[in-house]
């Protein structure tokens, strides 16, 4: 059966009352092994006008700089620049180190971007069938939905785990400290293998042939299914929201463990985290920041609406959202405390396979119908836009 949860008071390290891991197949699985989205919903109003607000929040905290830039921007339209019809669509997207921004592709290539130089080179992860679905902070790993799923060193193609005993995988990824990797299935199950990234990319091909061999996790436990986005912390911590609106954290430090970190009106489906909050979207579109200080819903946010959120730990004060309005979606900064907008702009309805932060909160990536649109953090101005075009990267002109 699965695991008991409970949702708690929060302390300033995210912490909550514990719940241990009972039962056959909750039960933590100690093996001898070696070692994200949905799109659209519901629209609706938030605390305030998003256009209005975009001006009459301008002068808080990380926008105080350029409000000209934002009253210009506010309400404007990006432009449309979507992949040749025949490109593989992308499957994975995150920011690496550098600010180079990293995406994965469906036919199982993946491209390290640099947007300051746009140079950028397409890479085949290897010959297994399967979209590319993560990529290791040190981009020296890949993970691949194949049939079994597969991870792959990528300096050489590699394949170091089949991981076979996984059924229907929902999402499978790397742990930031590069201490080893993960697969969730949809039915809750999660396996875990450690394994240092360092010692795998040291490792000869005789060894690794061994290695592939050992398939069982590390350790397995039977969580419940996530019923949207799962983030992965600094901390080695899985975040997820699950059906009956709790909000649940497990961390590889105790794998017996799953603490309940927030509550949902619903099945949670987008999520961000900050250094004072936690913001989510569920599934019909509503929006909810909570203290994670303790778990308290701010109550503007109780109005608001929402599909997709982004928060970055470097950014005290805000936090990005994309809603819908009118057929078109909604790009904007809010405040954390009062719900006001610091920015706006428009993007035409299309499926959304990516909303993240660079690592120094500057840049905001979006990715819509396969397309790339980057935005300045603090003006909500167009930066850079690139698509896949066949075998070759595509950028817009200035």
């Amino acid at each position: 059966m699965n695991p008991k949860r409970y949702s708690g008071p929060l302390d300033s390290n995210f912490t909550a009352k514990t719940t241990r891991l009972r039962g056959v197949a909750g039960a933590l699985v100690m093996g001898g092994a070696l070692l994200w989205a949905g799109c659209a919903g519901p629209s609706g109003a938030g605390a305030s006008n998003p256009t209005a607000g975009a001006q009459s929040a301008l002068g808080h905290g990380e926008a105080r700089d350029s409000d000209s830039e934002s009253r210009a921007n506010a309400g404007a339209t990006l432009p449309t620049f979507l992949p040749e019809a025949t490109s593989a669509r992308v499957s994975a997207m995150t920011w690496g180190r550098g600010g180079h921004l990293r995406l994965g592709f469906a036919d199982g290539q993946w491209v390290d971007l640099d947007a300051k130089t746009r140079e950028a080179t397409l890479h085949r992860a290897s010959e297994e069938l399967g979209p590319l679905v993560a990529l290791s902070p040190s981009a020296e790993f890949a993970f691949i939905a194949s049939t079994p799923p597969t991870v792959i060193r990528l300096r050489d193609n590699q394949v170091l785990f089949r991981l076979s005993k996984v059924k229907d995988l929902k999402v499978g990824g790397f742990f930031t400290s590069g201490a080893g990797f993960y697969a969730a299935e949809k039915s809750g199950a999660l396996h875990v293998w450690k394994k240092s990234e360092k010692k795998l990319d040291k490792a000869s091909t005789r060894d690794l042939k061994r290695v592939a061999m050992r398939q069982t996790a590390d350790f397995s436990v039977g969580l419940p299914p996530a019923s949207g986005q799962v983030v992965v912390t600094p901390d080695d911590s899985l975040v997820m929201g699950v059906t009956d609106g709790d909000i649940l954290r497990w961390n590889l430090a105790t794998p017996d463990q799953v603490d309940g970190v927030g509550r949902l009106p619903g099945a949670g489906k987008s999520l961000g985290l900050s250094q004072s909050y936690l913001v989510a979207t569920t599934r019909d579109g509503q929006l909810r920041v909570i203290e994670r200080a303790r778990p308290v819903q701010l109550p503007w946010s109780k109005e608001s609406r929402g599909e997709f959120v982004a928060a970055s730990p470097k950014l005290a004060e805000s936090f990005a959202v994309l809603e819908k309005s009118d057929g078109q979606w909604v790009v904007a900064m809010r405040d954390f405390k009062s719900g006001d907008y610091r920015w706006t702009t428009r993007l035409d309805s299309a499926k959304i396979c990516g909303f993240e932060f660079s690592a120094d909160a500057r840049q905001l990536a979006i990715c819509a119908d396969s397309g790339i649109l980057v935005l300045d953090t603090s003006t909500g101005a167009l930066v850079n836009a690139f698509r896949r075009n066949g075998e070759s990267l595509e950028w817009q002109r200035d």
